[in-house]
């Protein structure tokens, strides 16, 4: 609480760029659980793609750097690709009816950002709440779909609204901390 009450960290910028969460104590409310949640098909599943993407990952950047072994061979630049520690990344982008929920959702916050607007004294941390629905969006898709799909690159619909739905849980908690 003491953050989100910081002017300075806001005007920084840096509190804008972060989601804040305050879901409330659960003391007293929480009887002893015996259940070993390592022990369930959800948790396994989950460990099991975990294991899966990082191996996809690592695959794809072997396979990445040897390509750029051979380029540098056959007399090419280092700048034209990877380079020793660095971390490769693949474009991926909004599916047109993504980015379309993303400009209604971006149009939304701004609108509501106008001087007469409830966010117009949150505009700063308004002005990313769209930014960061991508990024979930982006996280979700491609821990679905990375190594399973063909189409893993383009994000759709249903992605970008679990993103947006995430961004309005985010930029309500900030709301109901900072007021």
């Amino acid at each position: 609480r003491g953050v989100v009450s910081n002017e300075f960290f806001f005007g920084q910028g840096l509190g804008n760029r972060v989601l804040f969460c305050d879901p409330g104590s659960t003391i007293g409310s929480r009887p002893y659980n015996n259940d070993d949640v390592t022990q369930t098909a959800t948790y396994q599943a989950y460990c099991e793609r975990v294991k899966q993407v990082s191996e996809l990952y690592h695959d794809d950047l072997d396979i990445q750097k040897a390509d750029y072994e051979s380029r540098i061979e056959a007399g090419a630049t280092p700048e034209s690709g990877w380079r020793p520690g660095e971390c490769l990344l693949h474009r991926i982008e909004l599916s047109l009816d993504a980015k379309t929920a993303y400009i209604d959702f971006y149009n939304e916050i701004e609108g509501r950002s106008k001087p007469d607007g409830n966010l117009r004294e949150h505009s700063g941390y308004a002005a990313k709440i769209a930014e960061q629905a991508v990024r979930i969006a982006g996280v979700f898709w491609l821990f679905q779909s990375y190594g399973k799909r063909d189409d893993w690159r383009t994000i759709p619909r249903d992605a970008m609204e679990s993103g947006i739905k995430l961004g309005r849980y985010f930029l309500n908690e900030l709301l109901t901390l900072r007021e």
